[in-house]
């Protein structure tokens, strides 16, 4: 399918040969590909409690400005 992909009207200007073919290649995955969704976690830990949860959720708020310095707490 990707051999049968026409670019030919534009061969001069190339910005236009490449989107024209980005979108041709986009148009093919989007034909083949399969999307599968997916649970990321099934089950809950038994050992995880709501404090400990809280105490992750404390954790992440403290270590954001930590991963971006331009964002303030």
């Amino acid at each position: 399918m990707v051999e049968q992909i026409d670019i030919s009207t534009y061969q001069n200007f190339y910005s236009l040969l490449l989107h024209q073919w980005q979108e041709a290649v986009t148009d093919i995955l989007d034909m083949v590909a399969l999307i599968k969704s997916f649970l990321m976690c099934r089950y809950r830990s038994p050992f995880l409690t709501g404090k400990i949860c809280e105490l992750i959720r404390h954790r992440d708020y403290l270590a954001k400005p930590l991963k971006n310095p331009d964002q303030q707490l």
